[in-house]
């Protein structure tokens, strides 16, 4: 990923193409918590429950903070996001 933008885009087709699924939640779960501290993911659920390719995407997330378009707006935004699709409350 060169972006922020596009790690987030990247993650948001994955929930688009399967909303709600249980993998989908977690992911949704890990976005969430990439844009704010108070949401939290079990990362025995991460090791456990998602396919390497979606693990790539949250291992990802961990270095979210050195993209150069890092932004709290962004991060906001996605929280938004997530909550008009009914992933977090």
């Amino acid at each position: 990923m060169e972006t922020m933008q596009e790690l987030f885009e990247k993650i948001k087709l994955v929930l688009v193409e399967h909303p709600h699924s249980d993998s989908s939640t977690l992911i949704a779960k890990a976005l969430a918590s990439a844009c704010n501290s108070s949401y939290s993911v079990s990362m025995l659920d991460i090791a456990i429950k998602l396919d390497s390719k979606n693990k790539i995407l949250i291992n990802s997330l961990t270095h979210i903070y050195s993209f150069k378009d890092y932004s709290n707006s962004l991060q906001d935004e996605t929280l938004h996001w997530l909550r008009e699709k009914k992933y977090i409350k």
